[in-house]
């Protein structure tokens, strides 16, 4: 036994020596992908109370870190024309039984990590955002936002689309076309973000 050892002791510590790098390698690699996901942003848009224009919309910030939401919009899309509206602080609630009271609220600021905020629901965005005598032909609604996570100088944008289905002329249903937030951090993004940006104003 001894003799075999000492005859094949290279063999044996390049072996070794490559299961200890083997180790390392992948604990590394662990590090980084928790380091990563540390340092990712991870904002969710969902349709919550229902399946009607009474479903809210909300948003809520899933990543380990704060985020500072700089800007928000609403598109609805009709048979034949596109309507945005800018929700970051320009919304107007109508409060209790009287419909001109309202109050300014604001979508703008900073969203800690497992936090969330409600936009109202859809029968409301869509109210703010079409004339009325449009909004019994809206077919989709998209909520886009525009935020800064870390240190990152650069902002990301997120949005996601919800179908709205007339067939019940009584009671519009409301359904996500997307299975989740389409997210633009990349670099070549950051034109069609700045331009949601600067929408947003």
């Amino acid at each position: 036994m001894l003799d075999w050892l000492s005859q094949y002791s290279n063999i044996i510590n390049i072996f070794i020596n490559a299961c200890v790098l083997l180790v390392w390698v992948l604990y590394a690699q662990l590090l980084l992908s928790s380091y990563w996901q540390y340092r990712r942003s991870r904002l969710l848009i969902n349709q919550i109370k229902g399946k009607d224009l009474d479903a809210t919309l909300l948003v809520a910030n899933m990543g380990e870190q704060p985020v500072f939401i700089q800007g928000l919009l609403a598109d609805v899309q009709t048979d034949d024309r596109a309507f945005t509206q800018v929700l970051t602080d320009v919304e107007l609630h109508a409060t209790g039984d009287d419909p001109d009271a309202t109050s300014r609220t604001t979508a703008q600021g900073t969203l800690s990590s497992g936090g969330y905020m409600e936009l109202g629901a859809f029968r409301d965005l869509v109210r703010w955002t079409v004339p009325q005598d449009q909004q019994h032909r809206c077919r989709s609604l998209s909520a886009r936002i525009v935020f800064l996570h870390g240190s990152s100088r650069r902002p990301v944008g997120i949005w996601r689309r919800f179908t709205l289905n007339h067939e019940q002329a009584d009671r519009p249903r409301v359904y996500p076309a997307m299975f989740e937030p389409r997210r633009l951090s990349r670099p070549w993004h950051a034109g069609r973000v700045r331009g949601w940006l600067e929408e947003s104003l």
